[in-house]
């Protein structure tokens, strides 16, 4: 029997980004968010790739004369390093620019939270899929969920590159602008959702 498509694993080309927490009049407190869109991933450029949250647990060692080996225990909790997060440099968008000047000049409130949300493959999934036999496949997958959800929390710029390749008279690669995020603490939650029947 066919193994199926429902367990394959995630791919990292689906992702989205977005801003789901600004916290009072978005317009006013943020400055960044352009046209009041709450979205950041919103623009012409969308995002070509995001770095993934990540937290680490120091081991602390501890050892009694008469032991032979030592002990460990969990110690300090700390989150890994800043979200990178690309695109292509598009005119009009300067959402990223703004965002780190309210950092740099206090001119607002600046921290928000952040969803990663990461999709399972194919729209495929979507239809009824045979089996071999005269009975269709009794299960699709709901497309409109996000498989994974990487909730980021307090999240603000800590450095923003308007330009990663620089500039130059004979090159035609797209720019890129990249902007690096810290945070205090993220959740991950994984979508169960009950599989739509046929």
């Amino acid at each position: 029997m066919a193994r199926a498509q429902a367990t394959d694993f995630l791919h990292n080309m689906r992702f989205h980004v977005e801003i789901v927490s600004v916290g009072g009049n978005a317009a006013a407190n943020y400055p960044f968010l352009t046209g009041g869109d709450r979205s950041i991933s919103a623009t012409p450029a969308g995002f070509m790739s995001v770095t993934a949250p990540d937290m680490q647990v120091t081991a602390v060692p501890y050892k009694e004369g008469t032991w032979v080996y030592e002990r460990k225990y969990p110690g300090e909790v700390s989150m890994g390093g800043d979200i990178q997060m690309q695109r292509g440099v598009a005119r009009g968008d300067s959402s990223f620019w703004k965002w780190i000047r309210c950092v740099a000049e206090g001119s607002g409130e600046y921290r928000v939270d952040l969803e990663i949300r990461q999709y399972h493959r194919g729209q495929a999934l979507t239809r009824p899929i045979t089996d071999g036999g005269d009975k269709p496949n009794s299960t699709t997958l709901n497309l409109d969920l996000p498989a994974r959800v990487y909730h980021v929390y307090e999240a603000f710029p800590t450095s923003h590159n308007p330009s990663t390749s620089g500039f130059g008279s004979t090159d035609g690669e797209i720019s890129i602008m990249e902007l690096s995020v810290g945070y205090e603490h993220f959740e991950v939650e994984d979508k169960t959702e009950p599989p739509v029947t046929a």
